[in-house]
């Protein structure tokens, strides 16, 4: 892979020693991109999975060839309000 990815460079007219790319000081910025969207993704689940944020969603009925939307009351705070007992 280090020959490859130094071919490569090579080609491109980037100079970069093999031994850069073998200690990982070569990174492609696609790799961190992925990194970086891996980890808020997994933020994100978290934070629904704590309670810290919901997901918002729509209700959607079909009742023949007709649809209606319908969507959740919501407080003050943004939420929906608490079922009743």
């Amino acid at each position: 892979m280090v020959d490859l990815l130094h071919s490569m460079s090579v080609a491109l007219g980037y100079r970069h020693a093999k031994a850069d790319i073998n200690s990982d000081a070569y990174y492609p910025s696609g790799y961190s991109d992925a990194d970086l969207d891996q980890l808020r993704s997994r933020k994100l689940l978290l934070e629904v999975l704590e309670g810290k944020r919901q997901i918002p969603m729509l209700a959607q009925v079909y009742q023949g060839a007709e649809r209606t939307e319908t969507e959740p009351s919501k407080t003050e705070s943004g939420s929906p309000p608490e079922p009743k007992s």
